[in-house]
């Protein structure tokens, strides 16, 4: 039986993706190859083709099942997104086809290429092709070929039918192989994307249960929706789902026979009954693209990683337009387009399952909520929803780390040899150290009086009862010790009489003598001064910390701000350690530095450690940092903890508003928006709002009753958003004010509020938003200092220093901060006003002394030529921070223009031991250096270090001269073209580094040197004068 041929305009190759006509940089060629084909069912002519993938082409026919001649050997493609798309989204097919029959397929096979992008250059196999069904059956006899009397179709049969024979041994044809491999040069996925990557897929079923006057609009017939005017769009994590159309049901419902004499029953319909039922008897909108795959790289995984531990799910999209109508005299419908507005809206998809390791997996029904405030809730009252699927071909968490994975072995102690009695010297020194750490306490937190008055002192700073454990713990662990080794003990038996008056006897002797011993150290008159001395000195050194931390941040050098804070715990007799108000302020610091919300959790906990412990503090620090925490696990999308903690604090005080707050906000965070908009409204109520009523239900019907009459306060509110905004927690406010609707429109335009919303975008380091925020209210010349003062800070960050020096001028008369006066006199030193410059530190200093304004004040002096002021002023700025280089680097400078060398010297090595980032200052040492004719190989370290800071034309043509000057010619030619490049809009400085350079190349009769120095300077020279711009002054 042979395979019936094809119409003649039937055999058409497939198109597919774009192709490349050249190889090139930026393009992949891919490589195909065919070696043969075993197991064919007969002898054929055959011919291979390759589609899918890439658009089709074919091999010539071969006689033979092997040794075809391709008519292109290879595909070459864009290394783009589309092509990593393509790869994991479109399979190579791969067709073996019969020559004589019209090139029928005779078999087909599919290839993934996904081995490409990341695991190896080449992917081989054996492919096991599907046989079309005319040539499957040609493994089976045909019987009619062999009898020409059975094809006589008038002649009745003679016998019923049998079974055709095989023509193969066995039960089943043998598989029908072709040997296929494809071939790149280098691996196709992006080099960034080798250990972290995998294939996102995208699943839209469709839209469900769409409002009745949506379906019906232009609709004439159930089955007829061409004249629908409405156009649907869809959109998830960016990938559109193509162009919707609304589709009659999948099925059509059987009526149901009633009995009309039966009395009616209302059947109650679960929610997953009736979705179920809109899912299949009723019309819905399909996409084009019902299932998307898509590659995705590194980037997008951490996305969904920082994702996950935040929002915890992404939004679908859907958009409807009206259709433009077909016909002008018919025009559409009356009410598409408010329709059209009124049905488009969001649907969450919750992507928490994705947490847990081996979940790849999310299938979800999600409930659609309109964008547009609609009185009627049309989108919402339908019960519309959507059904999403999406995942991913690896586990987005990551794995966990070797260093988390402890062998059970390394649990086990281990010992050598026989046990022997331990000695006993590790128990004499605790007590010793105890008795000693006691004594510093009551020093500390005693001031005289009697012992009733010391202790009752002890128990209100909190020290009493952790002095008492841990003498208690010390003394109980010398009595073992004693017990264990001493000589009358029996052992299972318990001391009695004479022995154990003895033991207690002797053991009492011990810790009398022995804390007599250390007290009498401790509380002699002159250790009792060394040990006060020794207490200020630990208190001082705390103070600096936390100074140098402070400047740190107000510079935006928050690693070294960090390491101080930590340092301050390490001090020794301070035991900050033990303090949760360390803690919570640690706490405060680390959230402002973003990306460090786990170590301020962190910080939070051993806070509440200490508290649970007995640590003793106010209820307003517990309180704040019960909220804290609680606050912190909300912004991390960890809500079922966070909603425990507030309803725990609402249940203990019903009319607390703060509780109220944080709870509405946590349950609004959780989709539970009905539920959480009493809680956020009753929240701007005092606490006598609440006298008199029961439970939560009276509050709503309160609040529904007066709640036109009820103006909002503005102030309660700002008060809890400003307390997010010191736990460093900006995208709570965020959430409040842009998403909960809770504050009217012209609260939200009022400044109370702006303020808020503006520093929580600059806490975000989102200045230009903190900046739209503030900037039509400051134009209105109502605003307070403080919203000049966090503009002059936006301005600043910007770089647009004059709007920050008018910003900060207008903040500067009604505020005492020094941070303030170090911005403003940052500002004036750009603007070159050194006297104003200097003055508006040294106000700084008289509010608060830092070493940021004395660098400054000698900044500022320096300029001025006044270097007596100048060294003073870095005198003082040193004995506050020694470790700013800019300092060391100023002080080399003073030094350098009093020739005072030795001292020179120094300051220089000190500011290059610092890891300087100073880069300017760094080529001003090197350049009075170098003019001073000091120190070359100094001059030339500084210019190095400074070009790592930061690549400059003017560091590379301080470079080229010291070089010169260390008869380092070649070099200096080499350095002066690299600044000629990099100087293209400074033609007068150019001239001189040019004619420095050409003399040079000149005293080396370097020709091929010279003619690389001209086409530098010609070429900087033509971009220059493309450019048109005005030759800038030389400064």
């Amino acid at each position: 039986m042979a395979p019936k041929k094809k119409d003649a305009g039937a055999d058409v190759l497939q198109d597919g993706p774009a192709e490349e006509e050249e190889p090139g940089s930026g393009k992949v060629v891919f490589s195909f190859s065919a070696q043969g084909v075993k197991d064919l069912p007969g002898e054929l002519q055959t011919l291979v083709g390759f589609s899918g993938f890439c658009k089709e082409f074919r091999t010539n026919a071969s006689p033979e099942p092997s040794g075809w001649e391709f008519t292109k050997e290879t595909v070459i493609r864009l290394q783009n997104q589309d092509l990593y798309n393509d790869m994991v989204e479109r399979p190579l097919v791969v067709s073996l086809r019969d020559a004589a029959a019209d090139n029928a397929p005779i078999g087909t096979g599919e290839i993934s290429l996904v081995p490409l992008l990341h695991d190896a250059t080449e992917v081989s196999l054996d492919l096991e092709l599907k046989l079309a069904p005319d040539y499957y059956a040609k493994w089976w006899k045909d019987d009619e070929a062999d009898d020409p009397k059975k094809k006589d179709k008038n002649k009745a049969p003679a016998e019923p039918a049998k079974e055709r024979e095989p023509l193969f041994e066995g039960d089943a044809p043998p598989p029908t192989i072709l040997t296929v491999s494809v071939k790149v040069e280098d691996l196709v996925g992006p080099m960034e994307d080798r250990e972290c990557w995998t294939i996102l897929t995208l699943g839209m079923e469709g839209v469900f249960a769409l409002p009745e006057a949506l379906t019906s609009l232009g609709v004439t017939s159930p089955d007829d929706f061409q004249a629908h005017p409405i156009s649907y769009k869809a959109m998830l994590l960016g990938e559109p789902f193509g162009e919707g159309l609304l589709t009659k049901a999948a099925e059509v419902k059987e009526s149901e026979a009633v009995d009309p004499e039966a009395p009616a029953e209302e059947k109650e319909v679960t929610q997953e009954e009736w979705r179920e039922e809109q899912m299949r008897f009723h019309c819905c909108v399909k996409f084009a693209s019902e299932r998307l795959i898509r590659y995705r790289g590194k980037s997008f995984i951490e996305d969904v990683r920082k994702m996950l531990s935040t929002s915890g799910g992404v939004y679908l999209y859907f958009q409807l337009e009206e259709k433009s109508p077909v016909d002008p005299k018919k025009p559409n419908p009356p009410g598409g387009a408010e329709l059209a507005r009124q049905c488009s809206g969001t649907a969450w998809l919750d992507l928490r399952e994705l947490i847990p390791p081996s979940a790849r997996r999310v299938d979800a029904l999600c409930r659609l909520e309109a964008n547009a405030k609609d009185p009627e809730a049309v989108l919402e009252s339908a019960g519309c929803f959507t059904k999403l699927t999406l995942e991913l071909s690896y586990d987005v968490t990551p794995p966990e780390s070797q260093d988390m994975k402890v062998h059970p072995s390394k649990l086990l102690s281990h010992s050598m040899g026989l046990g022997q009695f331990s000695t006993s010297e590790g128990a004499a020194v605790m007590y010793q150290e105890v008795i000693q750490r006691s004594c510093e306490a009551i020093l500390q937190d005693c001031c005289g009086g009697t012992v009733e008055e010391a202790v009752k002192r002890m128990k209100e700073v909190g020290s009493y009862d952790e002095v008492k454990q841990n003498l208690r713990e010390s003394i109980i662990s010398i009595f073992r010790e004693r017990l264990r080794k001493d000589t009358a003990a029996v052992p299972g038996k318990p001391l009695k009489g004479q022995a154990r008056d003895d033991f207690v006897s002797s053991t009492y002797s011990y810790l009398q003598l022995t804390a007599a011993k250390v007290l009498d150290k401790q509380m002699r008159p002159d250790a009792t001064g060394e040990l006060a001395e020794a207490v200020a000195a630990a208190r001082k050194e705390a103070s600096r910390f936390a100074r140098l931390a402070y400047e740190a941040e107000l510079l935006g050098n928050w690693t070294r701000a960090a390491h101080l804070l930590q340092n301050r715990f390490l001090i020794q007799g301070l035991s900050l350690r033990e303090d949760p108000v360390e803690w919570l302020s640690f706490a405060k610091f680390l959230a402002r530095c973003r990306d460090r919300q786990q170590a301020a959790e962190e910080a939070l906990c051993q806070a509440a450690r200490l508290m649970g412990a007995g640590k003793e503090t106010s209820k307003e620090t517990a309180l704040e940092v019960e909220l804290f925490l609680a606050c912190l696990v909300l912004d991390r999308g960890r809500y079922e903890e966070a909603i425990a903690v507030f309803e725990a604090k609402h249940k203990e005080d019903f009319s607390s508003p703060t509780a109220r707050f944080y709870l509405g906000l946590a349950l609004f965070l959780r989709c539970r928006w009905e539920e959480s908009r009493s809680y956020l409204e009753s929240a701007g109520k005092p606490r006598e709002w609440f006298q008199g009523l029961p439970d939560e239900r009276a509050v709503v019907d309160k609040l529904k009753a007066f709640r036109r009459m009820d103006a909002v306060n503005l102030h309660i509110y700002a008060e809890y958003l400003e307390q997010l905004l010191s736990f460093g927690l900006s995208s709570l406010v965020f959430t409040f004010l842009d998403q909960t609707e809770i504050l009217p429109e012209e609260a939200v335009n009022s400044e109370v509020v702006v303020l808020v919303d503006a520093k929580a975008s600059a806490l975000d380091r989102n200045y230009r938003a903190a900046l739209s925020r503030l900037e039509p209210f400051l134009a209105t010349g109502a605003a307070s200092h403080e919203a000049w003062m966090l503009a002059g800070e936006c301005y600043l960050q910007l770089q647009d220093f004059d709007q920050a020096l008018q910003a900060l001028q207008m903040a500067v008369s009604g505020l005492e901060d020094p941070a303030l006066y170090i911005r403003l006199g940052s500002v004036l030193l750009v603007k070159k006003r050194w006297k104003q410059a200097r003055d508006t530190f040294l106000r700084s200093i008289q509010f608060k002394p830092t070493a940021e304004a004395w660098s400054g004040v000698a900044y500022a002096e320096l300029r001025s030529d006044a270097l007596g002021p100048s060294y003073e002023a870095l005198c003082e700025a040193n004995l506050l921070d020694n470790e700013r280089c800019d300092v060391w680097a100023l002080l080399c400078l003073v030094h350098l223009r009093t020739e005072n060398w030795d001292a020179a010297d120094q300051a220089c090595r000190q500011c290059l031991s610092l890891t300087p980032q100073c880069d300017d200052l760094l080529v001003e040492v090197a350049t009075e250096l170098h003019r001073k004719d000091r120190q070359l190989s100094l001059a030339e370290a500084c210019t190095r270090v400074a070009l790592e800071v930061k690549d400059s034309g003017q560091g590379h043509g301080v470079l080229a001269d010291v070089l010169a000057s260390m008869g380092k010619a070649e070099a200096s030619v080499l350095e002066s073209q690299t600044a000629l490049k990099m100087l293209v809009e400074q033609p007068d400085l150019r001239k001189v580094i040019f004619g420095k350079a050409l003399k040079i190349c000149q005293e080396l009769d370097d020709k091929p040197l010279t003619e690389a120095l001209h086409a530098c300077q010609k070429l900087a020279e033509e971009q220059y004068t493309g450019r048109g711009k005005t030759p800038p002054l030389v400064q």
